[in-house]
């Protein structure tokens, strides 16, 4: 870690505070039970089980979300006697937010950008404050130069705190959801680091600096009382709408950069010491090669952006996107081979023709699904809707499934970290990861030993059955596309499906489920017509790469309100709608339980033995990639 070394020293806060705990005999945090049964649902849920796909990674960010929530709600059972739970309801994880560092001039610029996964806010809603913030690796972490990007947003944080007056330390955290790297920068600008890997047996050591880090939080409560004018002072800015603006349903827009010059007039920049350094011997070099004002961002700022992007692998800052060479530059740029030379019948030479470029195939004018409205989904996919839903919904007795005891611990923790946090899609999505990943880990469970690897109680041993589970796993923000007729003008639709289920081999994977959650608000009726829209795209794919007929089904649902939806081939759809908080829990699992149940039909028991087809995307222009494609 040169670069920060250059900023800040070392200090011993990780040893210091482990040996206060040992020496104020305190019992140690220990995690739920039920950790370690959600932690294998994730993995179960998020990973084919079958023998074809031992080398599938699966996402970071899932198993982080358990492990940071879990941990938040001990602690707040914890506090319970110090504090009131209105007063615990303040401290929650944020999630999605982008710190930026502007520019010494005013241009208002950002020359560095972090992208948080989290920020654990405290106090009242109207003076939040922060003492620690998460990201998570993309890829398992190898290297210390990885965790750069959150170094560089502590030492924003810290800077500004200690230019309030406010003395406590700032915490980061950088983990692959296996290895954590925890750091404290203090006031001084020194940090601590302390490395864990919860697969060497340190899940306890991770617990213990979590809660360490958590109650620091919940007892820091210097600003209690100011005016929302004096935060916003001190503060650096939280871009939050930056970043759903340049990731909204896998397209930049053109409308990113204006949220960060429309907060920067409201907020006060802080100058960094280490950041004026860079500064001013930018402005120095610039005066010695006579650069025009229009050059001013600086060489070693550049750089030093640049490197967190190129070390890491993420974007951090403004990149401008080299421009493609097309065919015919690229037949230009060629040197002609030796034999372009052809001889004629009178034996002069004569040279042989160019080769024809082939035409560089047009671009179509790309369209968001949110962009559409209700009419506009009947009309382009031809859809009616069923009046008569006759038994297409009808639960047998023997459908109903008990709610799992891990599930429902789970779920009234969240309730309790959520707090006042806003109900908005990121909370959403964390309760529906642990409801929709424990009921596909238990269809997975009862099918342990089927290949010979075991028998036991509710465990299938026949090789004959035409249903297997072992490929079937969740796929998380995955991107698609798909050409399109909208108004008489064909259009690229463009989309983000939030989950879809795959099955089959992971590498020639197919869907026929999807799950949306409203980007709105709490609007069901954004998330219904985005379902409808995933739906409908992904049929006609189907039917273009002639895979055989059958049903595709969705979900739109906040977590709270479920409403299932069936696309027959038809282009029929049925929908039916269930409420979480209602007590029609058992319905909701039933339901979930019955759609898998039809899905691993789709999926061949020994496919990895099997002659391999084309994909739908390969037979089609069908188009998906995920945010987790490894």
């Amino acid at each position: 870690m040169q670069c920060s070394q250059k900023i800040m020293g070392k200090d011993r806060y990780f040893s210091h505070s482990r040996n206060r705990r040992r020496t104020e005999s305190e019992a140690e945090p220990e995690p739920p039970d039920y950790l370690q049964c959600v932690l294998e649902d994730c993995r179960l849920a998020l990973t084919p089980t079958d023998p074809a796909d031992r080398d599938f990674i699966m996402p970071a960010q899932p198993r982080v979300d358990v492990i940071l929530h879990l941990a938040l709600a001990q602690v707040k059972k914890k506090l319970q006697t110090k504090y009131t739970l209105d007063k615990l309801k303040t401290i929650f994880w944020s999630y999605e937010q982008v710190i930026a560092l502007e520019t010494p001039g005013n241009g208002g610029d950002n020359v560095l950008d972090c992208a948080l996964d989290y920020v654990l806010w405290y106090g009242n809603r109207r003076n939040l404050e922060t003492n620690c913030v998460v990201i998570c690796a993309e890829e398992p972490i190898a290297s210390e130069e990885q965790y750069l990007p959150l170094v560089a947003a502590m030492a924003i944080i810290q800077n500004n705190r200690v230019e309030r007056g406010v003395n406590k330390g700032t915490f980061g955290i950088f983990t692959d959801g296996f290895k954590w790297v925890f750091i404290h920068l203090n006031s001084k600008n020194k940090y601590s680091p302390l490395v864990l890997n919860w697969a060497d047996g340190e899940e306890q050591a991770i617990v213990n600096t979590i809660d360490t880090i958590l109650e620091t939080a919940a007892t820091m409560r210097p600003l209690y009382g100011q005016s929302p004018g004096n935060w916003k002072k001190g503060s650096s800015i939280w871009d939050w709408k930056q970043w759903s603006a340049l990731y909204d349903e896998g397209e930049v827009t053109s409308k990113a950069n204006s949220h960060t010059s429309n907060h920067a007039s409201s907020f006060r920049y802080c100058k960094m010491a280490w950041f004026s350094k860079i500064h001013n011997k930018s402005k120095d070099s610039a005066k010695r090669q006579k650069k025009p004002k229009h050059s001013k961002k600086a060489d070693d700022t550049s750089s030093l952006a640049a490197s967190v992007d190129d070390k890491t692998g993420k974007t951090h800052g403004k990149k401008t996107p080299s421009k493609p060479t097309t065919s015919t530059e690229q037949a230009a740029e060629k040197p002609a081979p030796e034999s372009a030379t052809k001889l004629s019948d009178k034996g002069a030479a004569k040279p042989a023709p160019k080769p024809t470029a082939k035409p560089v195939q047009k671009k179509l004018p790309s369209k968001a699904v949110t962009d559409l409205s209700d009419v506009d989904v009947e009309d382009m996919f031809d859809l009616t809707f069923a009046e008569n839903h006759g038994d297409i919904w009808h639960l047998d007795v023997s459908d109903r499934r008990a709610i799992p005891d891990h599930l429902r611990a789970t779920l009234s923790d969240y309730d309790l970290v959520f707090g006042k946090g806003d109900r908005n899609e990121a909370v959403c999505r964390a309760r529906l990861n642990v409801i929709l990943f424990t009921i596909l880990a238990a269809k997975k469970k009862e099918e342990f030993g089927q290949y010979g690897t075991g028998k036991g109680a509710n465990k299938r041993v026949s090789t004959e059955s035409n249903a297997s589970y072992k490929s079937l796993h969740w796929g998380l923000e995955t991107s698609l596309s798909y050409p399109w007729t909208h108004d008489n003008t064909p259009k690229l639709l463009r989309g983000r499906m939030d989950y879809c289920l795959w099955y089959g081999n992971h590498k020639d994977a197919e869907t026929n489920m999807v799950v949306v959650t409203p980007k709105r608000g709490r609007n069901h009726l954004e998330g219904l017509l985005r379902a409808f829209c995933y739906l409908s795209m992904i049929m006609h794919a189907r039917k273009k790469a002639s895979r055989p007929s059958t049903t595709l089904y969705g979900i739109a649902s906040d977590s709270l309100f479920w409403t299932f939806i069936r696309l027959d081939t038809q282009g029929k759809v049925s929908t039916h709608t269930l409420s979480w908080r209602d007590g029609q829990q058992i319905e909701i699992v039933a339901h979930l339980h019955r759609i898998r149940q039809r899905a691993a039909t789709l999926s061949p028991v020994q496919s990895y033995f099997l002659s391999r087809e084309p994909t739908v995307e390969e037979a089609t222009e069908f188009d998906l990639s995920s945010e987790h494609d490894y």
